[in-house]
């Protein structure tokens, strides 16, 4: 591994591209190609996305807050982060410290009657002509993403019929039959986008960075009707190409959405929502097959009982995680305190700093002395953090990368005399995520081709930034993460990574983080697997790669960037699981 530097760029506060940013766009290009070879000879793999949907209206904020007489507050010091958005007032100190932090945040809107006039004052374009209306929604967005990359997709989802015309032809969409008790067609669930842009000003304060708030107030999402006992059943009759495989059962879960659930109010109804939640947790135990990967795409939460149930009925019988610089910490604070914080986070974060995080929710997410985690039929194998400035993937990695010794005992462990694979999950093994630079890689094109708006596959040097360091150190905490960057069987001792412009991708190997025990150091005790064997003596290693991040300078779209990104990298590290 090569972690020297050619040329060294100073990107504080950032640079625009040249000669130099036209060679790392080419290098982005070039691991891009190499991972989607052509012509394309199998059928790609087979991937169901949950839950349901929205329409997306957005409008820019400052030109619509503006036409409504909504005035910026003097001082955010006295204006706390509002807890609930119940006046328009609320709402307008919540985006003012969306917009002075450029801050990515999704609130439900307590009062119906403001919700409904803020949306119909959107789409009457008399505060704003430059409106948009798109699908929106974790599930959809994901899906439509997926078949573009040459997945086979379907989304299991209760779409209205306009949704439905706005889908990826190749996704097939699953409801639940009549039988199941819902109406059908249901209306669609609207998200007003309220996006600004980097530099713009309002009153005291100028955005930082492009980005958005969303208010909501769902009503289908949070009962997660997409979801019904029989629903693999219906899903395992689709007519997919199944050239070469063994079975037609999805090689990848991803579950998203969740958020929306947060909406529901209890003049909506019964609140079933904890007993819809169980319905997916049994889904997930029961259902699933255990080939199946399962990734879930996180959100911003703004209720802490329902993020508390999530991080107990979900987050165990996970593989992978997608989510941002916002949502990174407030899911330690939710893991460690059970508390969701209001208050955004800065929205360009160092690198070291977000690895440390990472490595935290990392150990809090796989130690299975934790009440959460003590019945876990999966542990995080993958986590992916995409931010404004880089793109960090995680996973476990393969025992091949050991030593012949260390292998060989690793693989007795797993396999038994016949070669046969005991019941360990393949991500146990680090086989279930290939390809991790090439899809940091893919993550960092798709941030900037999505929110540019440019299909084509180079990026525009003249609309190009980067806002990355030309180094960064492996950790900020050396003391609480003393073997980040540190593998002794590989000799490997890291502090500090240099990028190179030739590669904009770097990657390392470390001991997987572990929580540290009472008396100081780490737990290097033997760990249970998901089915409650005892692997003596456990090598955990983990991979990871940062992916310089290139920044669009004229930014026409931020709402369901995530969802792109994240989508995007994963299907470059779905893999058929038959193999």
């Amino acid at each position: 591994m090569n972690f020297s530097i050619q040329i060294k760029w100073t990107l504080l506060p950032a640079i625009h591209m040249s000669t130099l940013g036209i060679r790392i766009i080419d290098s982005f290009y070039k691991i891009e190609s190499l991972s989607q070879p052509k012509p394309v000879s199998k059928p790609g793999p087979l991937v169901l996305v949950g839950f349901g949907g929205c329409m997306d209206v957005a409008v820019p904020a400052l030109s619509f807050l503006s036409g409504l007489n909504i005035e910026p507050p003097p001082s955010l010091q006295s204006s706390p982060a509002p807890d609930q958005l119940e006046t328009m007032n609320d709402i307008t100190v919540l985006f003012s410290h969306s917009f002075s932090k450029g801050a990515a945040f999704e609130r439900t809107v307590k009062n119906k009657k403001l919700f409904l006039q803020l949306v119909e004052a959107a789409n009457s374009g008399k505060h704003t002509k430059d409106k948009s209306v798109y699908i929106g929604g974790n599930a959809p967005v994901m899906a439509n993403r997926l078949a573009k990359e040459g997945l086979q997709v379907a989304l299991a989802g209760r779409l209205s019929n306009k949704m439905k015309s706005l889908m990826h032809p190749h996704v097939k969409v699953l409801q639940a039959p009549p039988d199941f008790g819902l109406t059908d067609p249901p209306t669609s669930d609207i998200h007003l986008v309220l996006e600004f842009e980097k530099g713009e000003t309002w009153g005291n304060y100028t955005a930082p960075r492009a980005n958005r708030l969303i208010l909501i107030r769902d009503q289908e999402n949070p009962m997660i009707s997409g979801l019904w006992p029989e629903l693999m059943q219906s899903y395992e009759k689709i007519h997919f190409d199944l050239s070469n495989r063994k079975h037609n059962q999805p090689d990848l879960f991803i579950v998203g959405g969740l958020q929306t659930m947060s909406s529901f109010l209890a003049d909506d109804g019964p609140d079933i929502r904890e007993q819809r939640l169980q319905a997916l947790n049994d889904f997930l135990i029961n259902k699933v097959p255990p080939r199946t990967l399962v990734h879930f795409e996180s959100a911003s939460f703004d209720d802490a009982g329902l993020a508390g149930n999530i991080a107990k009925l979900i987050l165990p019988y996970t593989d992978s995680i997608g989510l941002n610089e916002q949502e990174l910490p407030s899911l330690i604070e939710l893991l460690k305190y059970g508390k969701v914080p209001l208050n955004p986070n800065q929205s360009i974060p160092r690198v070291a700093t977000v690895l440390d995080q990472i490595r935290e929710v990392w150990a809090l997410l796989t130690d299975q002395d934790l009440p959460r985690m003590r019945f876990a039929q999966r542990t995080i194998s993958r986590m992916h953090l995409h931010t404004l400035g880089f793109q960090i993937i995680i996973v476990r990695r393969d025992p091949k990368q050991l030593d012949h010794e260390t292998r060989t005992r690793l693989m007795n462990e797993f396999f038994g005399p016949e070669g046969k694979l005991k019941d360990a999950m393949i991500t146990d093994l680090g086989r279930g995520w290939p390809k991790v630079k090439a899809a940091a890689a893919k993550a960092s094109l798709t941030a900037y081709r999505y929110t540019c708006a440019e299909a084509h596959v180079h990026p525009d040097p003249d609309r190009t930034k980067i806002l990355m360091d030309d180094s960064f150190s492996v950790t900020a905490d050396r003391e609480r993460w003393p073997e980040a960057g540190r593998y002794e069987l590989l000799k490997q001792k890291l502090d500090r990574v240099y990028f190179n412009s030739s590669n904009p991708v770097q990657c390392w190997y470390e001991v997987e983080p572990e929580l540290p025990n009472l008396e100081g150091g780490t737990r290097r005790n033997d760990r249970r697997s998901p089915n409650g064997n005892t692997y003596s003596n456990r090598v955990k290693v983990v991979q990871i790669c940062v992916s310089t991040g290139l920044v669009c300078e004229q930014v026409q779209k931020t709402a369901g960037a995530g969802d792109n990104i994240s989508a995007a990298a994963l299907a470059v590290q779905a893999a058929v699981m038959d193999n």
